[in-house]
């Protein structure tokens, strides 16, 4: 094998390892804020919701979740 023939062997296998490394790094996922601080944050409307079961919760999407029944707060903004 030559030098040239090494070298570009060399190339495309960092070529290769870099492409890699790049598409794990862009397939993660972004990260989502806790959900304290999104249901009660500051511009945003929430509820409050109770479940199938009885359970309170928070909610603040503006569609209601399944089985949930959801009434605006009124510091609701």
């Amino acid at each position: 094998m030559t030098r040239t023939q090494t070298l570009v062997g060399v190339a495309v296998l960092a070529v290769a390892a870099g492409g890699a490394a790049f598409s794990i790094q862009a397939t993660k996922p972004a990260a989502q804020p806790s959900a304290p601080s999104a249901i009660e944050g500051p511009g945003h409307s929430s509820r409050s919701c109770v479940d199938m079961d009885g359970k309170a919760f928070a909610w603040s999407w503006s569609n209601v979740p399944f089985a949930s029944t959801c009434d605006a707060r009124p510091d609701a903004k």
